[in-house]
């Protein structure tokens, strides 16, 4: 009963990165792609949040197509190329830590960025408020009203993938955490079969806020989704 229960973990185990960990690539580096001509387009790119969502697109894809696909191919297809080469293992390690903190630090520094920016002009306006006399009727213009509309916009983005990302980081948190408290334990066979299965699913769900992304700022914001439509027809027209 242990050994097939075993047997069915490893299974599982390897399906999930052979089949699901296949999807999540082809999706991620399809969207991935776009998010660069997104943000590169000229009613994005004059943002300043654009430049940090810009770099952790770019992030995002070496990380998608270095580290998950070298994970996938051991996981599901049970291929090393790092057993291979001592030289590409340590780039392997190397790269797998620079590229999974990256975009994590760069998530951080735009929310920094966002908020410091935000509670600065709240300030500043409360301080013109004291000095300058209310100008009656005065109405913004429609081009500052689509400037201000845009950003509040990229915000939503900046949240909901900040909330992505937490809700993703907690299975393999919580499972780190677990490992360094019963790393001096006694386990048996079906125990540590069952760790591994966990470990490779917290791990799989690590990958996902890196993938998905560009189908989260499509479904969260009006401004992104049609800038989207935009870029397709045009595509289509050529």
């Amino acid at each position: 009963m242990s050994s097939s229960f075993v047997d069915a973990l490893a299974s599982a185990q390897a399906q999930l990165y052979r089949y699901g960990g296949t999807f999540l690539i082809v999706a991620g580096d399809l969207g991935g792609i776009f998010n660069l001509i997104m943000f590169l387009q000229p009613s994005l790119r004059w943002n300043p949040c654009s430049a940090y969502f810009l770099a952790y697109a770019g992030s995002n894809l070496i990380y998608i197509n270095f580290s998950m696909i070298l994970t996938s191919l051991r996981e599901g297809f049970h291929v090393d190329p790092s057993v291979q080469s001592l030289g590409f293992c340590r780039l392997r390690v190397y790269m797998y830590y620079v590229f999974t903190v990256l975009p994590t630090t760069l998530l951080i520094m735009v929310t920094i960025d966002r908020t410091f920016i935000s509670l600065l002009t709240y300030r500043n306006i409360r301080e013109m408020n004291r000095h300058i006399m209310p100008v009656v009727n005065e109405q913004p213009t429609s081009v500052e009203h689509r400037m201000k509309v845009k950003d509040q916009q990229l915000i939503v983005m900046l949240l909901s993938q900040v909330l992505v990302t937490i809700v993703c980081i907690i299975p393999f948190t919580g499972y780190r955490m677990y490992s360094q408290i019963t790393q001096n334990q006694p386990k048996a066979a079906v125990r540590q079969s069952i760790e591994s299965f966990v470990q490779a699913s917290s791990v799989f769900v690590n990958y996902i806020p890196a993938c998905i992304n560009f189908y989260v700022y499509t479904w969260t914001t009006r401004t992104f989704r049609n800038q989207v439509k935009r870029v397709l027809i045009k595509l289509f027209q050529c």
